[in-house]
C-alpha cells in the first residue's frame, strides 16, 4: 500500500464513521425528546431537560475524551471503543427511560430527597425525576461528545497543515449525518417501526462506524506500519521488517477472526432486540398498565395509543400515556360537554351545523347522533390522527354505538387549527363547534386554550353560534389551575357569554366544562323548554334537572376564579404551567 492509498484509507473510514454516528446521534436526540415529552408532559420541559443535558454531555466528552485522544498512542481503537459503548447503550436508554414512570415508587428517590433536606433544600419527586432524566442522558451524551474530536485528531495526522479544513470537513459530516438521522427519524422510523425499534438501528450506525474503524485497524494500519518500515535505510531493520511482512497475513486473519466474532455477537444483540421489539414495547408499556389487559398499543405518526381493558372502568383509552375516556367516563363526560350547548340552541333554532375539533373516541358524535335529521344537520369531525378514528371504531362499540355511520357525519383529519383558518378563508360558518381535546399538558395543545384560538372559533360560529370546551379538572382535591385561566381566557375573548360549569367523571373527579357564546345563555332556558328539546332523545346523565345544577360552583372555585388574572395566549401559554 501507498502512502496515498494510506492515507485515501484513513479519509474514508472517518467518513464513514461521521456520517454514521452523526445520523445515530440525531436519531436519538429525536426519540428521547418524544419519549421525554411523554413522560414529563410538555415539550418544552422535555426540550430543555433533553437539549440541556446532551449539550452538556457533548461539552464535557469533547474536552476530556478530545484530552485522552492526544494520550492515546491508538486513537482508532478509542474511537472503535467509543462506537461500541455508544451501540450497547442504544439497546437499554428508551427501556429505562420508560421506567422512570416508576420513579415515584422507588426508594432511591425518597433517599435523594431526604438527602438534599440535609442542606437545606426541599426537592418534590418531580425535581428528582429531572435529576434522574439528566442521568440518563449525560452518559451517551459524553461518549459522543468525544467522536468529533478523536476523529479529527487521526485526519489532522494526515494534513498538518490544513487543521481548519480537516476540522470544517468532520464538521461537516457530522452535521450532514445529522441532518439525514433527524428527517428520517421523525418522518419515517418512528411512525413505522416505533421508539425502540429506531434507537436500535442508531445503535446499528454506531455498529457500522464501530465497523469500518477495526477493518481499517486490520488491513490498513498494520500494512503502513510494516511499509514504511520496509523503506528505511537500516538493513537489519528492513529484514526484521520484511520477516513482519510475511507473518502479518497470519495476524490479520486471527485478528479478523476475532473481530469478526465479536461483531457477530454484538450485532446479534440488535438482531435479537430488532425481533423483540415489539415484545419490549409492550412491556415498558405495560408497567404503566399494571395488572391490565393491553388490548392494543399502536404506534401512529403522531401518538402512541393505547386501548386497555380495565376491571372497573372498562375499556379505556390513552394517548401519549394520558387517560382520554373510559367506557364508565362516557355517559357523564360526552353528555355534559354536548348537551347543555345543544340543548340551549335546539330551544332557538333547527337543523344544526356542528363541528367537532377532536373526538377520535366518537363519544361526542354518539350523543349528537340521538338527535333527529331535523334537529341536528351536518356534523363534521376534524382530528389529526385517523388511527385514533380507526382504533376507536374498533375497541370502543359502547362509546360510539356505530355513530360514525351516521349519514350525517364527515370525518377531516387535519390539525384542528388550520381546519378553522381554512374554514375562516372561506367564509363557512357553523351553529356549534364543540372543542373534545386533550388536557393542555404540552405547548401545542395549550395553543387550543389560547385566546386567539377561541377569538378565531368566534369568528368561524354563525351569528347565534355557541361553542362547548372541556376545561380540565375542577377538582378540590386536585385544584383547578388550568379551568381557572380558562375561565378567565374566555372572559378576555370576544364572547359576549361564559358560563363555567362541572361534572363528575370516574377517572378524573370533578371536571370542568365551559360554554361560550354570541347570543344565547345556557342559564336562560326553562326546565320545560329543555325537557321538550330532549323530548325524543334517550340520555343517562343530563335532564332538565340536572342542566342548572351542572353550572351551580363551589365558593371555593368561585373565589379561584374572581382571584386569577393569568391569559393563556400562543405566546405565553401558563396554563402550562398551572395545569
Amino acid at each position: 500500500m501507498t502512502v496515498n492509498g494510506h492515507h485515501t484509507a484513513v479519509f474514508i473510514v472517518i467518513t464513514i464513521t461521521l456520517l454514521s454516528t452523526g445520523a445515530a446521534a440525531m436519531i436519538y436526540e429525536v426519540v428521547l425528546l418524544r419519549e421525554f415529552t411523554l413522560l414529563l408532559g410538555s415539550s418544552f420541559y422535555s426540550g430543555s431537560i433533553v437539549l440541556a443535558s446532551i449539550m452538556g454531555g457533548l461539552a464535557v466528552g469533547s474536552l476530556v475524551i478530545g484530552k485522552l485522544s492526544d494520550r492515546t498512542r491508538n486513537p482508532f481503537l478509542l474511537l472503535f471503543i467509543l462506537e461500541m459503548l455508544i451501540a450497547l447503550i442504544s439497546l437499554v436508554i428508551v427501556p429505562l427511560t420508560r421506567r422512570l414512570a416508576l420513579y415515584d415508587t422507588w426508594l432511591l428517590t425518597d433517599g435523594i430527597i431526604y438527602a438534599f433536606e440535609f442542606i437545606n433544600l426541599n426537592p418534590t419527586s418531580w425535581h428528582v425525576l429531572l435529576l434522574y432524566s439528566s442521568c440518563i442522558l449525560l452518559l451517551p451524551a459524553v461518549l459522543m461528545g468525544g467522536e468529533l474530536p478523536v476523529a479529527i485528531n487521526i485526519l489532522s495526522k494526515y494534513k498538518t497543515e490544513k487543521i481548519g479544513e480537516v476540522s470544517g470537513y468532520s464538521y461537516f459530516l457530522d452535521t450532514i449525518g445529522g441532518v439525514a438521522g433527524a428527517i428520517s427519524a421523525g418522518f419515517i422510523m418512528i411512525p413505522l417501526f416505533g421508539s425502540i425499534t429506531t434507537v436500535h438501528i442508531g445503535g446499528i450506525l454506531n455498529a457500522t462506524g464501530a465497523v469500518s474503524v477495526a477493518l481499517f485497524m486490520i488491513f490498513f494500519r498494520n500494512l503502513y506500519t510494516a511499509e514504511s518500515a520496509e523503506n528505511t535505510e537500516s538493513q537489519e531493520n528492513h529484514l526484521s521488517h520484511l520477516s513482519a511482512l510475511r507473518d502479518l497475513s497470519g495476524k490479520q486473519i486471527r485478528t479478523l477472526f476475532f473481530v469478526v466474532i465479536i461483531m457477530a455477537l454484538f450485532l446479534s444483540l440488535f438482531a435479537l432486540g430488532y425481533h423483540k421489539a415489539e415484545q419490549l414495547e409492550y412491556t415498558t408499556v405495560g408497567d404503566l398498565y399494571r395488572g391490565q389487559v393491553i388490548l392494543e398499543r399502536t404506534q401512529s405518526r403522531y401518538q402512541t395509543i393505547t386501548v386497555i381493558d380495565h376491571d372497573i372502568l372498562g375499556r379505556v383509552l390513552f394517548l401519549d400515556g394520558s387517560v382520554q375516556i373510559s367506557e364508565s367516563d362516557d355517559e357523564p363526560y360526552s353528555e355534559a360537554l354536548v348537551l347543555p350547548a345543544a340543548v340551549t340552541l335546539l330551544n332557538n333554532a333547527h337543523n344544526l351545523d356542528v363541528l367537532i375539533i377532536g373526538g377520535g373516541d366518537l363519544g361526542v358524535l354518539e350523543v349528537l347522533t340521538r338527535f333527529s335529521d331535523d334537529k341536528i344537520g351536518n356534523i363534521t369531525l376534524v382530528d389529526l390522527d385517523p388511527e385514533v378514528i380507526e382504533i376507536s371504531k374498533k375497541y370502543l362499540g359502547s362509546i360510539h354505538n356505530d355513530s360514525w355511520k351516521d349519514h350525517r357525519y364527515e370525518y377531516v383529519a387535519m390539525d384542528g387549527r388550520k381546519y378553522i383558518e381554512e374554514a375562516i378563508e372561506c367564509n363557512k360558518k357553523f351553529d356549534l363547534v364543540i372543542l373534545d381535546l386533550p388536557d393542555p399538558n404540552n405547548d401545542i395543545l395549550a395553543t387550543f386554550y389560547s385566546q386567539e384560538f377561541y377569538n378565531d372559533v368566534y369568528s368561524l360560529l354563525d351569528e347565534d353560534g355557541m361553542m362547548a370546551t372541556q376545561a380540565t379538572q375542577a377538582d378540590w382535591a386536585l385544584e383547578a389551575d388550568g379551568y381557572v385561566i380558562i375561565a378567565n381566557t374566555l372572559q378576555q375573548s370576544k364572547f359576549l357569554i361564559v358560563r363555567m360549569y362541572t361534572q363528575y367523571i370516574p377517572s378524573f373527579g370533578q371536571w370542568g366544562f365551559a360554554i361560550a357564546s354570541k347570543r344565547y345563555d345556557p342559564l336562560q332556558i326553562s326546565e320545560t323548554e329543555i325537557a321538550d328539546v330532549l323530548a325524543d332523545v334517550e340520555t343517562n346523565t343530563y335532564s332538565e334537572k340536572t342542566h342548572f345544577s351542572l353550572f351551580a360552583l363551589p365558593p371555593w372555585l368561585l373565589k379561584d376564579m374572581e382571584n386569577t388574572h393569568l391569559i393563556n395566549t400562543i405566546d405565553k401559554p401558563v396554563i402550562i404551567r398551572e395545569y
